[in-house]
């Protein structure tokens, strides 16, 4: 049993590094941790999040939220502002041209999800995200 957690931990970089790679080649207007980003700060809800926030969202540093924020901002798709009442506390907002972006690549995105999972049942996809979960909910309880 610890022969296939070992590969299974290897196996989650080993896949993380292709996709994020995979990924990058598609879409190469923004890398795919920008990417993971701002898909993050829209599914979460918040209209402005501060980069800390993000970062607790997201599961980089504030320092690596904040480096990809900037690239984010210089491509306009974000806006960086102070917080009205922290003036520590660094907010980001999406902009008109990110949700346009998304929209436009839309269908790209859509084929390489696809092909992604070709060949995956449904059954599969739902004992595997079962066990992302469980997955998941042990690495939160490390902290």
């Amino acid at each position: 049993m610890f022969e296939k957690k070992a590969y299974i931990f290897g196996a989650i970089f080993f896949l993380s590094n292709r996709i994020q790679n995979e990924g990058d080649k598609v879409f190469s207007e923004i890398t795919t941790k920008q990417w993971f980003l701002l898909i993050s700060i829209i599914r979460s809800g918040v209209k402005s999040p501060t980069l800390t926030e993000v970062s607790k969202i997201i599961g980089y540093s504030r320092q690596n939220v904040k480096k990809l924020s900037v690239s984010l901002e210089k491509a306009g798709l974000v806006e960086l502002q102070k917080d009205v009442n922290d003036s520590r506390a660094l907010r980001i907002s999406l902009t008109d041209n990110c949700y346009q972006y998304f929209i436009n690549r839309q269908e790209k995105e859509d084929e390489f999800i696809e092909r992604l999972y070709h060949g995956i049942t449904e059954d599969e996809l739902d004992s595997m995200l079962l066990v992302m979960k469980k997955l998941e909910k042990n690495i939160l309880s490390l902290d």
